[in-house]
């Protein structure tokens, strides 16, 4: 009977173990590609908060690619409502032209920053497409939070 048990809780051992050794590893942020539209956002965001927060635009980009300096995330938690990303369907566009993506910041004032562009279809995620086919909508938003409040 006691050999029975120990030698079930030594395959239960190794079993274990060798589920921790095989697991897949999770990818670095490192190894995470980054979009077109999404280093275009991340980038914008950065200019317009930087802009309107009286910060340091390297320090914003900084904060924004997952290394934020305490201070600055206190500004940015402070001065900043929401960001979104809103994707509009041009119609009738040609060659691959899904529509116009424009990345809205509002801030706690009540004042608002935009900015702008034209995307293709490929540069933008599979969800945002999916719901632009699916429903037939002309606009799509997606909110962009901070990487701090993922």
């Amino acid at each position: 009977m006691i050999e029975t048990v120990a030698l079930f809780l030594l395959a239960f051992g190794a079993f274990f173990l060798a589920t921790r050794i095989w697991k897949k590893k999770p990818a670095t942020s490192a190894s995470r590609e980054v979009s077109p539209l999404d280093a275009w956002a991340a980038a914008e965001t950065a200019r317009l908060v930087a802009d309107k927060l009286g910060l340091d635009e390297h320090t914003v980009s900084r904060a924004l690619d997952g290394d934020p300096e305490p201070d600055t995330v206190t500004a940015l938690e402070r001065g900043t409502r929401k960001v979104e990303l809103c994707v509009e369907r041009v119609p009738g566009a040609l060659g691959g032209e899904a529509g116009d993506v424009t990345l809205e910041i509002s801030f706690e004032d009540g004042s608002s920053a935009r900015a702008r562009r034209r995307a293709a279809w490929n540069e933008l995620p599979s969800s945002v497409r999916d719901e632009l086919t699916r429903s037939g909508a002309a606009r799509v938003y997606r909110p962009r939070p901070f990487p701090w409040q993922r």
